[in-house]
């Protein structure tokens, strides 16, 4: 697949800007090999890997008073004191800590990835690295070449060597692999898994209800190997009997929507795990199956053989018929492998909106390569046939209730 190339130009030392192409940095083991320029007028690198979440910083630097004051400042990280001299230096440093992360910055020491063997970097899964001559950039290239990395941004510099051959910051990343592995989708698991959140409640319960049993009914007859997970805050035993595994749980039963989603999410999320599921679809209560929306569902199934890990929907509001913002990811409707669901959904609140939240973890978790978005629900879902009780279920919307009628 290729990578949609990223490149810019960098003005200063600071992280926030030297370092902002780096993809994902939370609850990851960080080997920040050039870790000085503690006292300066922004953060540190280990700092600023820290204020993104790393679970673990390992930093390495030949400047004693430097380690010493990161070792003051951050005591539950690990700050060494040493010079990059070899490849062995840096091998032993990856075979101890086993990084997922590797910055580079060593004044051109980089040149000593050359002889470094490929499968000491196993663990790592993301490099970023400032090289300083034409030669450390050819080795560090070739290196990523060798261990089946992929290139994500080129940046050259503003100040001090502007000219991109000689110095600039290289980003890779361990090519992804297609949820299939070498295989279809369809032949990773036996099951087409649904997760299925729901709130059935007051008012228009039993409408809610109908059109549940309706909308089960409609994927076991168009989806013939479906395994149904549901989750609700309110009992109910004649939807139980209707899933494959029925989950009630109380504690959401008067959270608000997008949280009480986000729990029920994460629930049916360990139920998955536990079959072995490897990919499923997750939709809220008042979608529908039909032929028309079969058809895309064999869609966003290709989508993930083509290396998608991810695929889902603007969300499109009522106002105008307009997209009210184009940076807010649906809650409602997804075709996910569950590790990108479990790194999407894995944090404990909203704070706000929670499809802008959402779109926010998209972008900052995931290269754009990675996943596909339909502009509206409608165009994800092949007609009108998603969203038929509105305002977090409080109230009816006729129109595509007609609509799901009309299309059985």
């Amino acid at each position: 697949m290729e990578v949609n190339l990223k490149k810019k130009v960098v003005h200063s030392e600071n992280p926030l800007e030297h370092w902002s192409d780096i993809e994902v940095v939370d609850k990851k083991v960080v080997l920040d090999l050039g870790c000085g320029w503690v006292e300066r007028d922004y953060p540190s690198t280990p700092k600023y890997f820290i204020s993104r979440g790393a679970s673990k910083v390992i930093g390495v630097d030949p400047t004693e008073f430097e380690i010493e004051k990161l070792k003051q400042l951050y005591p539950s990280h690990t700050f060494v004191c040493k010079s990059i001299s070899c490849s062995n230096d840096i091998c032993e440093l990856v075979k101890e800590y086993q990084p997922s992360l590797i910055k580079i910055d060593i004044e051109g020491a980089e040149i000593f990835l050359k002889d470094a063997p490929t499968d000491v970097f196993d663990s790592v899964e993301e490099f970023a690295i400032e090289y300083h001559n034409a030669e450390c950039k050819k080795i560090v290239q070739n290196k990523f070449q060798d261990l089946g990395f992929e290139i994500t941004a080129c940046n050259s510099f503003g100040f001090y060597c502007t000219d991109p051959e000689i110095m600039g910051i290289i980003h890779a990343r361990r090519k992804r692999a297609c949820a299939c592995a070498n295989h279809s989708v369809k032949e990773i698991q036996e099951k087409t898994y649904f997760l299925i959140t729901s709130y059935l409640a007051n008012p228009y319960f039993n409408e809610k209800k109908s059109h549940l049993k309706n909308y089960i009914g409609g994927i076991r007859k168009y989806i013939k190997n479906s395994f149904i997970v549901l989750v609700d805050s309110v009992p109910d035993a004649d939807i139980a009997k209707l899933c494959d595994v029925y989950i009630c749980e109380r504690r959401n039963f008067n959270a608000p929507h997008g949280q009480a989603d986000l729990e029920k999410i994460k629930i049916g999320l360990s139920v998955l795990e536990s079959f072995g599921a490897k990919w499923f679809i997750r939709s809220v209560y008042d979608y529908w199956m039909n032929n028309d929306v079969l058809k895309k569902v064999e869609e966003w199934i290709s989508l993930l053989d083509q290396g998608k890990v991810l695929v889902s929907t603007r969300w499109k509001g009522e106002k105008e018929g307009w997209l009210v913002n184009k940076k807010i990811l649906s809650m409602g409707y997804g075709c996910f492998t569950i590790e990108a669901a479990k790194l999407l959904f894995d944090f404990e609140k909203f704070t706000g909106c929670a499809e802008e939240q959402l779109y926010a973890r998209l972008e900052l978790l995931f290269h754009q390569d990675q996943y596909y978005l339909y502009e509206s629900t409608e165009e994800m879902v092949g007609g009108l046939f998603f969203d038929v009780f509105n305002s977090s279920g409080n109230k009816l919307n006729s129109k595509r209730l007609d609509a799901v009628k009309e299309n059985p």
